[in-house]
């Protein structure tokens, strides 16, 4: 049916107020947009604008390059408050406001309809540590990767054709210098007459006239003088990890100082031909009787190991009276571990294994120098299990649906992982909530969760067992053994704390940084209790989902990344700091001010 002429059909009437809405949605969000614009300048005395550099604007994904001006902005931004972040190779990233290298900086509070304006990023270079690698003849070793600890940006290169490395875009502070061969260095050198009887002395030293062999620099070996023939496990020579200045040992590397910016040059030191020896000892159950068919590993804290002197385990598993031999030890630390599981397999349970309790376990710490260690004892102990169940805290009175989606695990950030041991354990969660992680082998192990449900926001509040909190510090599970009766409680109740910052009203303070700590001392070790933060351009912070109880807060002009937790610190921060309480599922609000240091 046509529509009367002069008069407007419903549909064409919708249609014109869709666009006619849809238009003006579109003005008046343009006209709300807001905009962070600055330059990235240098560290100089007289900066320098800095071309080329990457603006990451965190929170909306959005990036741009600084022109040759140093000048970045971005357009069209909702309100809100957003962390500006710079980088360039061979710069330190940088965060807008930061007071220290490296440091959080200061988030920019974009309203309705503003412009923040000159924003300046003082982006500092980073220092570089540079040298040469020479073999044992004096001569440069090339292609061998050198790398820096604690890493940074590009913390490990390889030698070039010179023997030449170049790391930069390090923080200053202290770093350890390695070098690590790739492959096996042959030929390096041939070996003097005395080279020989020197390695052939300490064959016989070590195992005894008569037995052994020699290694040649091309990696063969020949019998010794007065042998019948090769020995089964002979001792090998190699190149090695090398520390900073010219040792294998990493305790006796001397560290390499560097302030911002630095170059700190020759830092050279040589490749050091290492020595291997034999690890010996017998695993043995909780009774202390030997355990047959048991699997070992060992492992080292260096993050890498050297093909041509990878430890070897000659007996793994175990022989039958428990005995292991691991050869090819270069010198240093290791953690040999054990493990026994009567579920392996049907023949390890016919060969004993029956009469061992399942998950049976046990390390063992052994320094390794250039003379065999024997008599190692590992002694097994029976692992351990942390069960329990989920509880939920709703503001409904529903639970989500996906509660066997919940990501539950321990974690242990100290402990080095090897081929028995893992530093992350997580749980098995089934459809009622009820939950069970192991068995695992003991150790000190902090829960960590989150679980993604229904949109709702769930954070883990609470976690304990037979009274005590399983959050609030690390659980040694080698004392406390297992744990049947956990109640892990989540919630979707947030809280939230929150205020502002100023020196006076009207005028923000952002250069200062909040610390947020219990105001029991007894908690000053929980770490889910501990925030720090920078407030916005504005002088608004907000800290959320802190448990519930009485805080203190504190502002500083500046706050180391790990040390403002020391207790000695906090105490000297009491008297100046303010008390808030924080109620479970509520919002606080405490505004603290601040005098401006004439």
């Amino acid at each position: 049916m046509r529509g009367i002429p002069g008069i407007m059909t419903s549909r064409r009437l919708s249609l014109l107020l869709a666009w006619w809405i849809a238009a003006n949605v579109a003005l008046i969000a343009q006209q709300a947009a807001g905009t962070v614009s600055g330059r990235v300048v240098t560290t100089d005395a007289n900066p320098q604008p800095i071309r080329g550099a990457t603006v990451r604007l965190i929170g909306v994904g959005r990036t741009a390059v600084t022109d040759d001006s140093g000048a970045f902005e971005f357009a069209g931004l909702a309100p809100g408050r957003y962390t500006v972040v710079v980088e360039k190779p061979a710069y330190i990233t940088t965060q807008f406001g930061a007071v220290r290298t490296g440091g959080p900086g200061t988030p920019v509070a974009v309203a309705a309809s503003r412009a923040v304006r000159g924003l300046v990023v003082r982006l500092p270079r980073g220092a570089v540590i540079s040298g040469v690698v020479r073999g044992i003849d004096g001569q440069p070793v090339p292609n061998l990767a050198v790398m820096v600890t604690p890493g940074g940006q590009a913390s490990q290169v390889l030698t070039d054709d010179r023997g030449e490395y170049r790391i930069f875009g390090l923080l200053p502070g202290d770093y350890l210098v390695q070098a690590s061969p790739r492959v096996t260095v042959a030929g390096v050198s041939a070996p003097s007459t005395a080279d020989v009887d020197a390695r052939l002395a300490d064959v016989e030293r070590r195992f005894g006239r008569g037995r052994g062999s020699i290694v040649t620099p091309a990696g063969g070996s020949v019998p010794a003088r007065g042998t019948t023939g090769p020995d089964p496990t002979p001792p090998l020579t190699g190149y090695s990890i090398v520390y900073f200045p010219g040792t294998v040992r990493a305790e006796q590397a001397a560290p390499v100082s560097i302030a911002e910016g630095e170059e700190r040059n020759g830092v050279d030191f040589p490749l050091v031909l290492a020595g291997t020896s034999r690890i010996t000892g017998v695993v043995v159950g909780p009774e202390g009787a030997p355990v047959p068919r048991t699997m070992l590993s060992i492992s080292t804290a260096a993050s890498t190991t050297i093909e041509s002197l990878r430890p070897r385990i000659t007996t793994s598993p175990t022989e039958r009276d428990g005995q292991f031999v691991v050869v090819n030890v270069a010198p240093g630390h290791y953690t040999l571990s054990a493990r026994v599981n009567a579920s392996v397999s049907p023949a390890a349970l016919a060969n004993g294994l029956a009469q061992i309790k399942p998950d049976l376990w046990g390390t063992v710490e052994v320094d390794a120098l250039d003379t065999d260690t024997t008599g190692i004892v590992i002694q097994l102990r029976p692992a351990v299990t942390l069960s329990g169940r989920l509880v939920f805290d709703s503001r409904t009175g529903t639970r989500p649906d996906n509660i066997a989606g919940t990501r539950l695990e321990l974690i242990s950030p100290g402990s080095a992982s090897n081929l028995l041991m893992t530093s992350t354990r997580r749980a098995t969660v089934r459809a009622d909530g009820a939950f069970e992680i192991g068995p695992f082998i003991p150790g000190e192990f902090q829960i960590a969760s989150s679980l993604i449900a229904d949109g709702a926001g769930w954070w883990l509040q609470s976690a304990t067992a037979s009274g005590h909190d399983l959050l609030d510090a690390p659980l040694d599970f080698s004392v406390i053994g297992s744990i049947t009766d956990a109640v892990l409680t989540f919630t979707d109740r947030h809280t939230q704390l929150s205020g502002t910052l100023q020196h006076a009203p009207q005028v923000p303070a952002p250069e200062y940084t909040i610390v947020v700590f219990p105001a029991d001392r007894r908690l000053w070790n929980a770490a889910r209790r501990m925030r720090n933060g920078r407030p916005a351009t504005d002088g608004a912070f907000e800290f959320t989902d802190l448990p519930a109880g009485e805080y203190l807060l504190a502002a500083l002009t500046d706050v180391d990344a790990s040390g403002w937790r020391n207790p000695a610190f906090l105490e000297g921060l009491v008297s100046a700091s303010v008390r808030v309480a924080i109620r479970p599922g509520e919002t606080t609000r405490q505004d603290l001010a601040v005098k401006r240091s004439e």
